[in-house]
């Protein structure tokens, strides 16, 4: 299993994805084909803006392509102007993350992937800060987990870190 992937970025690429770009579908096929030949059987996509993702993930377990199963996140819940705003997730308190969050249970994803600090792909963001207080962390958690889907939390820094776990999410992603 590779736990963190994001099919619609390529690794070549220095500049934020451009995740209305329908030419990623064929890249993201190939990406797929690639990793069931490498033998992984199934791979956690953490992030995405169109929801490519889904729509690959649906068509592999349609049988339509050849790939891994994918367990997708969809649009993470970031604050506005954090990292990976430009994939839609924004949500500058418990009332807005609730919206992203009932948008992704409603595109069908299988967990949530939350950006409890900064990151390095996106300017100006800073990567080791947190971006969300203990309880609009919490609560995102909550509410998640009313859903019945896990949480993965991005966290770069100690005190993010230390955010997610006392927020209870279920991974904690870089960890740096």
């Amino acid at each position: 299993m590779d736990a963190h992937v994001h099919m619609e970025l390529n690794p070549e690429d220095r500049e934020p994805p451009k995740q209305t770009d329908l030419g990623q579908r064929p890249l993201m096929r190939e990406r797929a084909a690639a990793m069931v030949s490498a033998g992984i059987t199934t791979a956690r996509d953490l992030g995405g803006g169109a929801w490519l993702e889904l729509e690959l993930r649906d068509r592999i377990n349609a049988g339509e392509v050849p790939g891994p199963r994918l367990l997708c996140a969809g649009q993470p819940i970031t604050s506005p102007g954090g990292h990976c705003h430009f994939w839609g997730g924004e949500a500058a308190d418990m009332d807005a993350a609730n919206t992203v969050l009932t948008r992704q249970v409603a595109h069908g994803v299988d967990l949530i992937k939350v950006m409890a600090t900064g990151g390095r792909m996106t300017r100006g963001s800073t990567p080791l800060e947190p971006q969300f207080d203990l309880p609009t962390l919490a609560g995102i958690v909550a509410a998640a987990h009313d859903h019945q889907l896990p949480v993965a939390a991005h966290c770069h820094g100690t005190a993010g870190i230390e955010l997610a776990a006392q927020a209870g999410v279920t991974t904690i992603e870089h960890c740096s």
